[in-house]
């Protein structure tokens, strides 16, 4: 039982510890954020973004390339598009959160002891006495 019990929370583990992700909009003000993609410290090379265009076409994908003009995007269907930096709306770009990561192994690990307590418990017939 401690056995089954040990591989469950180590594939618990490993399924959450892969990191939890969110997606994270990046702030400017009015008319600056041309300036903040630009600048490189908002959208890098590889990340993952969703933006909305100043037409309202949204796009999904990872960056490719980011130059003073243009993002390069590629979707997950492969093909890849040019977006005029000046002709993004909004950004927000999908980052680690180690608060949902945690918050995630936590219940995790109380809910498989919950679970196996109550297996044992009812395997065994046994009591719990405080």
């Amino acid at each position: 039982m401690i056995r089954q019990m040990a591989l469950v929370m180590a594939l618990w583990t490993l399924a959450v510890a892969g990191g939890c992700t969110t997606m994270r909009p990046v702030y400017a003000s009015d008319g600056a954020l041309a300036d903040t993609i630009r600048k490189g410290d908002s959208v890098k090379v590889g990340d993952t973004l969703e933006l909305t265009t100043e037409s309202g076409a949204q796009v999904r994908g990872k960056v490719m390339a980011v130059t003073a003009e243009a993002l390069t995007v590629a979707g997950a269907d492969g093909t890849s598009a040019a977006i005029p930096i000046d002709d993004i709306r909004s950004v927000k770009t999908e980052r680690f959160d180690s608060g949902k990561t945690v918050t995630g192994v936590a219940l995790g690990y109380s809910a498989i002891t919950l679970i196996g307590l109550a297996i044992l418990i009812g395997a065994t017939g046994a009591t719990l006495s405080f």
